[in-house]
């Protein structure tokens, strides 16, 4: 049976637009002009070797490209993934408070973890930074108990769930894979950090993502529920709650749209009653 070239044209710009490119980036990729691209998203026929081409650019097979079923929503989702982890990274990586005691174990975790967030180019590698991030996080969980307890818990919440965020699934990784092949797409330091990340876990394995959550959901919100109870943490404790809808951490079971939506209608009304640190957030929400 004859490939429809509107067909295929159809899912080239699905493809191209859910991946976040112009014309001019997939033209550049599979050695055509930008208007070229802009005839074939158009109708006109495409050869089978540049068929072959656009479908490897974007992780599918040829078979795929020509059908009327493709589903490509996976991938622009995947994108989303990674602009709202930029936004929730300028967050969580302020882990919120130190300690005064100089020289103290927790003191000390605070300060890596302050380092961490700074290095935004993993100058020691990815494994380095999750071995000590793991680290930090026992010593946040062994002050829990203690004097340092709501702070503890404030960073352990803070380390638990960055470390979380660099376990992408398989739909980001596809798309990860796809900026790396595409390495003008990859300037921004998030995205080298997440490839580094992405890069470790195929080389090493990590924790499954549902794993992970699992694993460390009932701490996080027993430490949440405690924050609560302090006035000083109250307005922290509920936009953690908020951010954990937001990248997805709660309710799994959810698309990704309805978690983001449930995250920044409950960030949005934190605001209006008064949570400083949720306007704050809200500002940078919006530059998404």
């Amino acid at each position: 049976m004859q490939t429809d070239p509107r067909i295929v044209g159809r899912n080239i710009e699905r493809l191209r637009r859910a991946y976040g490119e112009r014309q001019v980036d997939l033209g550049r990729a599979i050695h055509v002009s930008g208007s070229a691209v802009s005839n074939y998203e158009g109708g006109t026929r495409i050869s089978p070797q540049l068929i072959e081409r656009v479908a490897a650019h974007y992780g599918v097979t040829p078979s795929q490209l020509e059908s009327d079923s493709l589903d490509v929503t996976r991938y622009g989702d995947a994108r989303d993934y990674v602009r709202t982890t930029q936004v929730l990274l300028r967050y969580l990586f302020r882990f919120p408070a130190g300690s005064s005691e100089k020289g103290s174990d927790f003191r000390l975790a605070c300060e890596e973890c302050r380092r961490l967030a700074s290095d935004a180019d993993l100058s020691n590698g990815i494994s380095f930074w999750r071995t000590e991030l793991l680290r930090c996080m026992q010593v946040f969980n062994e002050h829990m108990d203690g004097p340092l307890s709501l702070e503890a818990m404030a960073n352990f919440n803070s380390s638990a769930v960055v470390y979380w965020l660099f376990l992408p699934d398989a739909d980001t990784r596809v798309y990860l894979d796809h900026l790396r092949r595409n390495p003008t797409l990859t300037e921004d330091a998030l995205v080298r950090l997440m490839l580094q990340a992405n890069d470790a876990r195929n080389e090493h394995g990590t924790p499954n993502r549902d794993r992970f959550a699992s694993d460390f959901e009932d701490t996080i919100f027993d430490n949440l529920y405690y924050m609560r109870q302090d006035p000083a943490w109250a307005d922290y404790a509920e936009l953690f709650a908020a951010l954990l809808y937001f990248c997805g951490f709660s309710a799994p079971e959810l698309d990704r749209e309805t978690r983001v939506a449930i995250g920044m209608y409950m960030i949005y009304t934190q605001a209006r009653l008064g949570n400083d640190l949720s306007l704050a957030c809200l500002g940078e929400l919006f530059d998404l």
